[in-house]
């Protein structure tokens, strides 16, 4: 039984995870003239539209753990980043 209450929870954060990388997705796409990845603004906001989702659940999946853990945000929030614009 603690098991599935593990994983559900899991599960939970997790989807907690993605809509808070959706929320920061306009952010992204706002601040895309000034990447580090020597992407022109076009192409960063290509593919933020390209892989924004398939980045979010990528992330979400890495980072399982403490909801509210500042140190732990800041990881997902650049790993999604890095996802998005790193390839």
């Amino acid at each position: 039984m603690v098991g599935i209450a593990l994983a559900n929870t899991a599960l939970q954060a997790s989807k907690l995870d993605v809509s808070a990388l959706t929320k920061i997705t306009p952010k992204l796409e706002a601040a895309c003239a000034r990447n580090k990845y020597g992407l022109s603004e076009a192409e960063c906001r290509k593919k933020i539209s390209e892989r924004k989702d398939e980045c979010a659940q990528h992330t979400a999946r890495q980072y399982p753990g403490e909801l509210g853990n500042v140190d732990r945000m800041r990881a997902v929030v650049s790993t999604y980043v890095d996802c998005i614009l790193d390839k």
